[in-house]
């Protein structure tokens, strides 16, 4: 058995998996996701966890698009839905980006995106439309599936300990949510994990008047901040909010007037920023993209092959770029078009095809741990 395989009975060998940043090439996550399914790797749509200890699905955690993914999986969104909530988003991005595409002056992504995510959602658990009829979709299903929260870890980035100056990834910034009461909070929670400003919302300086996506998700993550949903990456200790109300819950006294007050400054970005490939434990289970060199299990493009004498090796240039202690990017032409296409919407056809290299190195991956359950040309 492999390493990193889950010593349990579960008929799910892979203890957790983690999406990273994507952007657009969440549809290579969307093909992970689709080989996984298909070979019972992850929950069935609409299946439910059995009562035994022993029946726990993987662990499902990510950051960016990755959060999104990993949310969609979740509650059961296939991954043809899936794929095509982001073919929808990245032609909204054309006919409302134009040429400037995502950096468009006020153009939200975020805001293209989270009509979308939650209608997916909702209709994957047996919901009409969350405007229409907000509760009338399965949130015991829903809380089964993710054990309320400890099957998903969506990561965030606490923008006040950020080093923006540091060129890797900041783990004392790292925060991730493994508490939920409803689609509301999974929603909020992946929506604040994909928002960078100016990048995929507005800035800083923009949103406060304005009726968007980010700020609704910062009230919904403000709130279960509140109530101890949110845990340190490094520590996992419960990380209490300005107002202190669960520290004061704890210790059965009043909070301090000064700090019983709504805090209204957005505290979480991008989990990516801090973490671009978050892990449960070293037995995680990586999706990324891009080619590089991962020092734990992981599925990704196969890095370009350097021929010995080649005038590129004769060069000695750079062949990786550090962003963690546990990955290394390449620094090749591949993934140069990969973060090309990840910040940027592409056609039917480029997005179609990185679904297909996504589902392709998750089926060698299975292939090469002998974890294939089905048949398949």
């Amino acid at each position: 058995m492999k390493r990193f395989l889950s010593t349990s009975s579960s008929r799910f060998p892979i203890p957790s998996i983690s999406f990273s940043g994507a952007g657009f090439l969440g549809v290579y996550h969307a093909g992970v996701y689709s080989c996984l399914l298909k070979h019972n790797h992850v929950l069935q749509p609409l299946e439910k966890l059995s009562p035994h200890h022993s029946e726990i699905s993987p662990i499902l955690t990510g950051v960016s698009a990755g959060a999104l993914v990993s949310a969609s999986i979740s509650a059961g969104v296939t991954p043809e839905n899936m794929m095509n909530v982001i073919l929808k988003v990245a032609q909204r991005t054309k006919e409302k980006g134009g040429f400037m595409d995502v950096l468009r002056p006020g153009f939200s992504l975020i805001d293209q995106l989270e009509d979308l995510v939650e209608i997916e959602m909702y209709q994957a658990l047996g919901g009409s439309h969350p405007k229409d009829s907000p509760n009338d979709y399965d949130n015991d299903l829903l809380m089964n599936r993710i054990q309320n929260g400890k099957l998903l870890h969506i990561g965030l980035t606490d923008r006040e300990k950020f080093d923006f100056t540091n060129p890797k990834t900041d783990l004392k910034a790292y925060v991730y949510a493994d508490s939920y009461r409803d689609i509301k909070d999974i929603c909020s929670a992946a929506m604040l994990s994909s928002y960078i400003p100016f990048g995929t919302g507005p800035t800083l300086w923009e949103w406060d008047n304005k009726n968007l996506a980010v700020k609704r998700a910062w009230e919904i993550v403000k709130d279960m901040e509140q109530r101890g949903f949110l845990k340190h990456g490094v520590s996992g200790e419960t990380v209490v909010g300005p107002r202190g109300i669960l520290q004061s819950i704890q210790s059965g006294t009043e909070a301090d007037d000064k700090e019983d007050v709504a805090d209204d400054k957005l505290r979480y970005l991008d989990g990516g920023l801090a973490n671009l490939c978050p892990e449960i434990d070293e037995r995680t289970l990586i999706v990324a993209p891009i080619n590089g060199i991962y020092s734990k299990p992981f599925i990704a493009p196969l890095a370009p092959i350097i021929d010995e004498g080649s005038i590129l090796e004769k060069l000695n240039i750079i062949k990786h770029v550090e962003i963690s202690d546990r990955v290394q990017i390449g620094a090749n032409a591949e993934n140069l078009l990969a973060l090309y296409q990840m910040a940027k919407s592409s056609s039917n056809q480029v997005l179609e095809d990185r679904f297909r290299d996504g589902y392709d190195d998750a089926k060698r991956f299975l292939s090469e741990h002998d974890l294939l359950t089905v048949y398949s040309a």
